[in-house]
């Protein structure tokens, strides 16, 4: 017996009603749905690369954009000389940039550091996943020497080895703007944990350095001392009650005539200056009454108003002082210690190759740096430091030790609260 079809059992189930009209009437006709699927295809990576045709395009559209903040390239096929562009004839053209995102985009000569520059706006640089190795790392090390403007800097997934964070720990002994640095997972062990570590503490200065730091002393010098020095070139003579006969009389009237024109130029710019100025009072009350009495508000002059939008428009600039000019910590044996680099407050070492000789230099470094901020004051420096998934297990003594210490300077950190068990039994035990 052959099997019955969906719509001969549909037409069974449907029953007249006593009018002899069936139940789906006034329904209209019913049409069959059939479920058409779409062509089931292999999906297609889509995106586009940065050519010499596109980077013409956007040296001409970009730097009119006065107030664009971000750039975002992220997989691009950037190369070098599309690199060399975008720093030259595109981001130095825009001055309010502050976040810069070149992820994915390996280039050969590594020349990362040209969007570091000593006049550069950009606060957040990220860089990962560009295979930045050693020469990459290097010159964004001296880049950040001169940098005053960088703010958090993302190397994540990278090729930088010990090498190349030694050049990156050189950068910062000059640097007092970046607050985080991101390498991880990275080829950074012992050695270049050592160096990060020392840069954090405190460290001696080299020849170069001492040079450069009695070069800003003598010129900070004069400049304190150039109150003193005027008070001993002010002349010395007598006041208005001293007799002139003390004084040789040639001279005393050449003195006496040049100091009367002196003080009848003062006079003249004095009464002057009270004329400009009762002028300027006698015009602004006049225009508060004329707008008081037309019943509209008062607003500034169109001078002012010139003045005011352009000192609005210009970023503030913070001046920073400069590590060379700190109080030193001691002088051994011919060398001058400084403060380490106490503006660094978030620093991301995970996935590296660092030992438990790379954790112990932590370890030191914190206490050292505790004992600075104690003498030195504010800033307190490192806040957060992450080592996980290194060549070390999670029971190490000193790993333990240094996070505990780093617990204390987190500052999202909450201490655990005590469970409301253990609290009615503290309770129980303080009644008689």
């Amino acid at each position: 017996m052959a099997k019955k079809t969906a719509s001969e059992k549909a037409d069974k189930t449907e029953k007249p009603d006593k009018g002899g009209n069936s139940a789906d009437k006034g329904a209209g006709d019913k049409t069959p749905v059939e479920n058409v699927k779409e062509n089931e295809e292999q999906p297609v990576e889509l995106g586009w690369k940065i050519d010499d045709r596109i980077l013409n395009i956007l040296t001409v559209t970009l730097p009119p954009l006065e107030k664009l903040t971000t750039i975002d390239l992220w997989n691009t096929g950037l190369q070098d000389n599309g690199l060399n562009t975008l720093a030259t004839h595109i981001i130095s053209h825009l001055p309010s940039l502050r976040t810069l995102c070149l992820d994915n985009n390996p280039v050969t000569l590594q020349r990362y550091g040209i969007f570091l520059g000593e006049e550069s706006t950009v606060q957040n640089l990220s860089l990962r996943n560009c295979y930045v190795n050693d020469m990459g790392a290097r010159m964004i090390g001296r880049a950040l020497t001169a940098n005053k403007s960088l703010t958090t800097l993302n190397l994540c997934y990278n090729k930088i080895t010990c090498e190349g964070a030694s050049w990156i720990a050189k950068g910062l002994r000059m640097n007092r703007t970046l607050l985080s640095l991101n390498l991880g997972s990275n080829l950074i062990g012992d050695n270049g944990a050592s160096k990060l570590a020392e840069v954090l503490s405190s460290f001696a200065l080299s020849h170069e350095e001492v040079v450069a730091r009695r070069l800003l002393i003598s010129k900070k010098s004069p400049e304190e001392a150039g109150s003193p020095s005027r008070n001993l070139n002010a002349p010395t003579g007598g006041s208005k009650d001293r007799p002139a006969s003390v004084r040789s009389g040639t001279h005393m009237s050449k003195e006496d005539k040049k100091s009367r024109e002196k003080r009848d130029a003062q006079k003249k710019k004095d009464t002057k200056k009270q004329e400009t100025d009762k002028a300027k009072k006698i015009a602004s009350t006049e225009a508060v009454n004329k707008s008081v009495g037309k019943g509209k508000k008062v607003n500034t002059t169109k001078g002012d108003k010139k003045v005011q939008q352009p000192e609005q428009e210009q970023p503030e600039v913070v001046e920073f002082p400069n590590p060379l000019l700190e109080n030193p910590i001691k002088e051994e044996g011919g060398e001058i210690i400084i403060p380490g680099n106490r503006a660094l407050i978030n620093l991301n070492l995970s996935r590296n190759k660092c030992g438990e000789i790379g954790v112990e230099a932590f370890l030191i470094s914190i206490q050292r740096q505790a004992e600075v901020t104690s003498l030195v004051g504010k800033p307190t420096g490192l806040m957060r430091l992450s080592l996980s998934r290194n060549l070390f297990t999670p029971e190490n003594g000193s790993y333990q030790r240094l996070m505990e210490l780093m617990q204390t300077r987190d500052p999202f950190y909450k201490p655990p609260q005590p469970s409301p068990v253990d609290e009615t039994s503290a309770s129980t035990k303080d009644e008689p």
